[in-house]
């Protein structure tokens, strides 16, 4: 596609990187709250952990997917136009990161030993700092959406 339509189709990608942002944000809130009980998570308390690792890693893939053409189409004329937003970009994309490390890994940890008092423990700890990530990622990419360029 090119042109309008291409800028189009960008921009409904983006949304739709953003909608699900929230979503995995949602969902990494569940497990960290579920965690607080005692004794070994539940089938479906691990469910909604995979969920969580799974859908915050999917979000940042989709992202991985967009930044070519961000960086090609969009980028040049925020920097030139808007530095500071595109500083809060690229801070957005490495927390980002680290909020799907943080949740994979949190999921993983949870699945291996589930019956560990450290590992959910853990876990729970690195649920929470994965949604504070994840937190502050969607609250910057509402921010650049907001004021930075059309095709956001």
């Amino acid at each position: 596609m090119e042109g309008a339509d291409a800028g189009g189709l960008f921009a409904l990608a983006a949304r739709l990187h953003g909608g699900l942002g929230l979503l995995a944000l949602a969902l990494l809130l569940h497990p960290l709250v579920g965690l607080r009980r005692p004794g070994p998570p539940s089938p479906a308390a691990r469910l909604a952990a995979a969920l969580a690792g799974g859908i915050t890693l999917l979000v940042a893939l989709f992202g991985a997917v967009l930044y070519p053409t961000y960086r090609a189409g969009i980028k040049p004329g925020l920097v030139r136009d808007a530095l500071p937003l595109a500083q809060r970009f690229e801070s957005k994309e490495h927390i980002g990161f680290f909020a799907a490390a943080l949740a994979v890994g949190a999921a993983a940890l949870l699945w291996s030993a589930p019956r560990s008092p450290a590992a959910r423990r853990g876990a729970r700890w690195m649920f929470g700092l994965a949604a504070l990530c994840a937190a502050i990622t969607a609250a910057l990419g509402l921010w650049v959406a907001a004021f930075a360029h059309p095709a956001f």
